[in-house]
């Protein structure tokens, strides 16, 4: 597996990494429960299939959750 780094988002590294995503990848959308959290996986999932959609509490997210 590839190593796994967390990077601040921005709408470039966003929309750099989704022209990259094909047919044969598999997606899942990870999210905390806020409001911004909750509504942009919204959006984003309105854009392309997606195999899984998982809401976390900020505590929640670390290395083990996205492997």
């Amino acid at each position: 597996m590839e190593k796994i780094d967390f990077i601040a988002g921005n709408e470039k590294r966003f929309l750099d990494f989704f022209s990259k995503i094909n047919d044969k990848d598999k997606i899942a959308l990870i999210s905390h429960t806020d409001c911004d959290g909750i509504v942009s996986v919204k959006v984003t999932s309105s854009c392309f299939s997606y195999k899984l959609i998982k809401f976390v509490n900020y505590e929640e997210i670390n290395f083990d959750l996205v492997k």
